[in-house]
């Protein structure tokens, strides 16, 4: 990966009214820190540990805690790094409890959390961002991340038929989330949520066939799309906001205006007294 990429995804989020970026599951390539700090960008910065249920063995906790130090290290003096994740939903086991007294210790000023693997000074959930779920938790002694939320349509969990029938489904993403968003900015416990996911996984790799994740391979509407002389389709799923040449998606725009900080009602206005001003109830959340 070239710095040009990230540059361009930063910039696009930025214009999609989002405003933080989470580096699941891995370290981010340097640059993307640079960038961050420059265009104002929160970073939830990841070590680089998924899916992990071996945590508990003693033998890999010196790679645990190496792999998570030199994260830190790295990265530590950016502004833009608000938070560290010590891992993805893994077991937390004897390894990460000791690496998150290790990186309490180097950096005590930033919060540390885990991924759903455990609740530590910022609490984390996975999908769905829910009415329900907000409140259930609006009592919590911690703050809130929904670090996988407002999922774009993936095509891997038997949500395939419907796309079959009418793949004008997609414009309808948002439509149960508007009610879900106003009470997410209200809420005073839930402090975020990172879309799961900014761009397709989806990769054109020389000399391979068609190789697509999760056991689901014709569903996807991909091949034409991505197919090219020579190389193969691999990787999970097309779960972006953009695709994989950072072309915008019909989700993008939803999820611009979903996130624009000034919104402008379109209920029918009544006619003004004579003389009177046309007012237009305008909501900034700047």
């Amino acid at each position: 990966v070239t710095p040009e990429l990230p540059r361009q995804d930063l910039e696009l989020m930025k214009e999609a009214n989002l405003n933080a970026v989470r580096t699941s599951h891995y370290p981010p390539i340097p640059e993307l820190l640079d960038f961050a700090d420059e265009l104002g960008l929160y970073v939830e910065d990841e070590a680089s540990f998924c899916w992990v249920g071996v945590s508990g063995d003693l033998n890999f906790t010196p790679r645990i805690m190496q792999l998570t130090a030199e994260l830190v290290a790295r990265d530590r003096n950016h502004p833009s790094v608000f938070m560290w994740s010590l891992c993805n939903e893994s077991g937390f086991g004897y390894g990460f409890e000791r690496s998150h007294e290790w990186v309490r210790a180097a950096d005590r000023d930033r919060p540390t959390g885990a991924g759903t693997s455990a609740w530590l000074e910022i609490a984390t959930l996975h999908n769905p961002l829910a009415i329900s779920r907000i409140e259930e938790n609006e009592k919590l002694d911690r703050p809130l991340l929904f670090d996988e939320s407002l999922c774009i349509y993936q095509g891997i969990w038997g949500d395939v038929a419907e796309m079959w029938a009418d793949p004008g489904i997609r414009d309808y993403y948002v439509t149960p989330l508007l009610a879900v968003y106003d009470r997410f900015i209200k809420s005073r416990v839930t402090q975020g949520s990172f879309i799961w996911c900014w761009a397709d996984d989806i990769f054109c790799v020389p000399n391979r066939s068609l190789e697509y994740g999760r056991g689901v391979t014709q569903s996807h509407f991909l091949t034409e799309q991505y197919a090219l002389p020579g190389r193969g389709l691999t990787g999970d799923a097309p779960w972006g906001v953009v695709d994989g040449w950072r072309r915008p998606k019909p989700e993008f725009w939803i999820t611009k205006k979903l996130h624009s900080p000034v919104k402008i009602s379109e209920n029918p206005l009544p006619l003004p007294a004579k003389g009177e001003p046309i007012r237009i109830p305008v909501e900034n959340q700047y």
